[in-house]
């Protein structure tokens, strides 16, 4: 149990500490709606990762021993807390105008979809050659 929570404390560490750049923010009229505006904001996340990340245990998965389990997540956390690669990924996302009692906010509808590419990105990151 101690060695998935430092594995998972460890790979989630560097998800949390990524860092975030706005690199651009255009306002632009919103095609659907006259007179409504549109927000394209553009940044940028990095992230530290492991060049080369420890394999887990081959296999039958009903077969693998407790003794090479905890010896593959104590070691894939120590890929993970001596991350050597930086990762940077470029998106963009679009905030809408919303008026409301005389006041505009910006929403984008969807903050989930934000945090989803973010979490493939770096999920797919891993131990990758490029």
């Amino acid at each position: 149990k101690k060695e998935a929570e430092e594995y998972f404390t460890a790979m989630l560490t560097n998800f949390k500490t990524g860092k975030l750049t706005v690199k651009d923010v255009k306002v632009v009229p919103n095609e659907y709606m006259e007179g409504d505006k549109i927000a394209e904001v553009t940044y940028s996340v990095s992230f530290k990762v492991p060049s080369k990340l420890t394999h887990g245990p081959t296999g039958d998965v009903k077969k693998v021993k407790a003794e090479d389990l905890k010896k593959y997540l104590i070691q894939a956390a120590q890929d993970f807390k001596n991350a050597d690669k930086t990762v940077t990924t470029d998106q963009t996302f679009s905030l809408y105008e919303l008026k409301e009692g005389g006041k505009i906010y910006y929403w984008n509808g969807s903050p989930d979809q934000i945090v989803s590419n973010l979490t493939d990105f770096y999920f797919e990151s891993f131990g990758s050659d490029e």
